[in-house]
């Protein structure tokens, strides 16, 4: 597989990778973070991001195969995001976060009148209330599944900064690729939906089901 970045490197499993600037953007220096995307040659597809600050490539796991001994399943988004929350926790024992979606660019400005990207500005706030659940529905034709129980809600960048600055805060900041989060906010809308009517929503959150990886999902 073959990747654009801003020099050549190797990674066990992926062989040799082509890395070079993508666009002239990308030299940027005052990306967030220092943060840029990492495309694959041949599809085009995100693949990961390249931190200028931490000298560090970062693949998803849900975006990139590698071949093993063993024929494992690949995780999906709301999986990776499950195991970032619960490393989180076992960190820093705090069970609240609010998740931002890395910016490739610099945010670009949105006029009055004019339809905001689908990514812009969507922050996940969210509440683990129990880490290891047991669940079937019969909604989804496989057995039961483990999960994570959460409340969460989607909320702004202004919002999201208020809530972690103070340094009495208990609440945790973590990044995902924004279209990941994009996916997971889907999977825990549908998951709402399995609960009772009457137990989807608690102080102006939402209750969800976050799934837990596991080769027999």
């Amino acid at each position: 597989m073959l990747f654009r970045f801003m020099r050549t490197i190797s990674l066990m499993g992926f062989g040799r990778l082509s890395c070079k600037p993508r666009t002239s953007e990308s030299r940027d220096s005052s990306h967030p973070r220092g943060l840029h995307n990492v495309t694959c040659a041949k599809c085009d597809m995100d693949v990961g991001v390249l931190s200028t600050e931490r000298h560090s490539i970062s693949l998803f796991k849900w975006q990139a195969t590698c071949e093993t001994m063993t024929h494992s399943r690949a995780p999906t988004a709301p999986e990776c995001l499950a195991a970032t929350l619960l490393a989180s926790f076992s960190r820093s024992g705090s069970a609240k976060a609010v998740v931002l979606p890395i910016f490739y660019e610099s945010p670009v400005e949105v006029k009055s009148g004019d339809i905001r990207p689908p990514h812009a500005e969507q922050v996940l706030h969210l509440w683990m209330l129990n880490t290891s659940i047991s669940y079937s529905s019969s909604e989804e034709a496989e057995g039961p599944k483990n999960a994570i129980k959460l409340l969460y809600r989607i909320i702004d960048r202004d919002t999201a900064d208020k809530l972690t600055e103070p340094v009495t805060s208990d609440i945790q900041d973590l990044s995902f690729a924004r279209d990941a989060l994009d996916q997971s906010i889907s999977y825990l809308d549908q998951s709402n939906l399995l609960l009772p009517e009457d137990q989807r929503r608690y102080n102006g959150f939402k209750v969800g089901l976050l799934i837990k990886y596991s080769d027999k999902n």
